[in-house]
């Protein structure tokens, strides 16, 4: 987690730097837990009935196109900035402003960690909050269900 952790971290704020120094952040959130394994959780978060319901290959990689249709029926179409498979996926998504969509999967006192995170800088804060009212039900769904 850490190993992984860091890179997203560093490149995230590789990303404020060039694109948004000087703005302030708002972030949207969700996180869930299971006791299921990972491999089965991330093909059930990218699968049609998950958090990216459409748009997801499992090949996708760093400077890859992509436009992911979420559960919620939000739309995060952009480049992806890291790719760890089954582990991690950040997009610097236009939809949001260039902000970063993060879909996360890691292991924490026994149990697997799912998170969804939104980070931008151009989008109100409404539209941010709206979108995690959104979000935090859907993810608690799709783990429920996996």
């Amino acid at each position: 987690g850490v190993t992984l952790g860091w890179n997203v971290e560093l490149r995230s704020l590789q990303h404020y730097v060039a694109q948004h120094r000087g703005r302030t952040r708002r972030t949207a959130s969700a996180h869930a837990t299971s006791a299921r394994p990972l491999a089965h959780l991330w093909d059930r978060l990218t699968g049609t009935d998950g958090v990216i319901a459409s748009g997801y290959a499992p090949g996708l990689s760093e400077g890859d196109a992509c436009r992911l249709t979420l559960v919620t029926g939000d739309i995060v179409e952009g480049r992806v900035t890291f790719a760890a498979p089954g582990r991690q996926l950040v997009v610097d998504a236009t939809t949001f402003g260039h902000g970063l969509f993060r879909l996360s999967l890691d292991r924490a006192a026994g149990e697997a960690v799912v998170q969804v995170w939104l980070s931008t800088w151009a989008v109100d804060p409404e539209q941010v909050s709206a979108f995690q009212d959104r979000i935090r039900p859907a993810l608690a769904r799709v783990v429920a269900a996996a």
